[in-house]
C-alpha cells in the first residue's frame, strides 16, 4: 500500500496497547501518508490446549514454566507479534520458552498438534478450536481485524464500491456463516491515521 502496489491492505497486528491495535504499525509503515483503517472483524486470540487442560494453564504466566511446550507460529504473524509482545511484558527471553522455535505452518495444523500432544500450547483463533475434539479454548485477547486505505482514495470508486459491500445487510449474513468472527463493526471507519 505504500509503495502503491495495492489499493487496499488487511492488517491484525497487535502494538502492545489493547485499546490501540492496529493504527501504530499504520504510522511506522506508511509515514506521511494519512491513511484510514476500514474495520473488517473482531477474533478472539488465545491460547489451545489438550482437553481437560491436564497441565492447568491459565494465561501469559504459564509460558515460563518448564513443564510447558508451546508450538509458535511464523516470524511477522499477528499470533507470533502478540506472543513476543507479551514475552516482552513479563520479561520473559523467547530462549526460556519450551518450543519456541517450533513453527506450524497455521493455526490449523497447530490446534491438531496440540490435541495430539505434540506440545501443551499453542495461540490462535477461538474460531478453529471449534473445528476439532481434543481442544481446549482459552481466550486472551480479542484482535481487531482492520482494512488500511489511503484516506486520499477513500471516495475513490473502488474503494466506495468496497464500502458498499462492507455495510450491506447480504454480505453480512454471508460472511457471519463461515468466518466465526465478530462483525459488529464491519465497514465502519475506525481510526484515521
Amino acid at each position: 500500500l505504500y509503495e502503491g502496489k495495492v489499493g487496499v491492505a488487511s492488517c491484525h497486528l497487535f502494538s502492545g496497547d489493547y485499546n490501540d491495535y492496529n493504527t501504530p504499525f499504520v504510522r511506522i509503515l506508511m509515514p506521511g501518508i494519512p491513511a484510514v483503517l476500514i474495520n473488517l472483524s473482531y477474533r478472539t486470540q488465545g491460547f489451545y490446549v489438550r482437553k481437560g487442560n491436564p497441565k492447568k494453564i491459565r494465561g501469559w504466566e504459564d509460558l515460563k514454566r518448564e513443564d510447558i511446550s508451546i508450538l509458535n507460529r511464523r516470524t511477522g504473524s499477528g499470533s507470533r507479534i502478540l506472543l513476543d509482545g507479551q514475552l516482552k511484558r513479563l520479561g520473559i527471553p523467547s530462549g526460556q520458552v519450551n518450543g519456541y522455535d517450533r513453527i506450524m505452518r497455521s493455526h490449523l495444523t497447530m490446534a491438531a498438534a496440540i490435541s495430539e500432544g505434540d506440545a501443551d500450547v499453542g495461540i490462535g483463533t477461538a474460531r478453529v478450536s471449534h473445528q476439532l475434539d481434543g481442544i481446549e479454548f482459552i481466550p486472551l485477547i480479542e484482535e481487531r481485524y482492520d482494512l488500511v486505505v489511503k484516506k486520499e482514495d477513500l471516495d475513490s470508486r473502488a474503494v466506495q464500491a468496497m464500502m458498499k459491500v462492507l455495510s450491506s445487510g447480504a454480505f453480512m449474513k454471508e460472511i457471519s456463516h463461515f468466518t466465526g468472527n465478530d462483525h459488529r463493526d464491519m465497514g465502519k471507519i475506525i481510526a484515521e491515521v
